[in-house]
């Protein structure tokens, strides 16, 4: 009998032993454990991120984020992807290098 079946029959919780009983989906699996490797609040470096999250980092919209991937955003490079499948992910320490070259291309024209 599983938590969700637990809760129904109003039997006492039984708390998982394992990630593996938590039926968390793929994505959040993947992030919890670049977590718990660090110890810190961020993945650690080198850590695959999904398009979702390198989104919500640079708080901008799913179509402009689109966009951008796809180097169709003028004056701002394509961000470097890997590709997985019918994935698309996205390297941490790329996305750092992708953040500081825009904010130093930024500087360099404003003149």
């Amino acid at each position: 009998m599983d938590y969700f079946s637990r809760q129904e029959h109003n039997l006492p919780m039984k708390k998982p032993k394992d990630l593996d009983e938590l039926h968390l989906p793929a994505d959040a699996l993947d992030h919890r454990l670049a977590l718990a490797r660090t110890g810190e609040g961020k993945p650690a470096a080198g850590a695959l991120l999904t398009r979702d999250e390198v989104r919500t980092r640079l708080r901008i919209s799913a179509a402009h984020f689109s966009k951008i991937a796809a180097g169709k955003v003028r004056g701002l490079p394509k961000l470097a992807s890997v590709p997985l499948g019918r994935r698309q992910m996205f390297v941490d320490t790329t996305v750092d290098r992708w953040i500081r070259d825009v904010e130093a291309k930024s500087c360099s024209t404003a003149r």
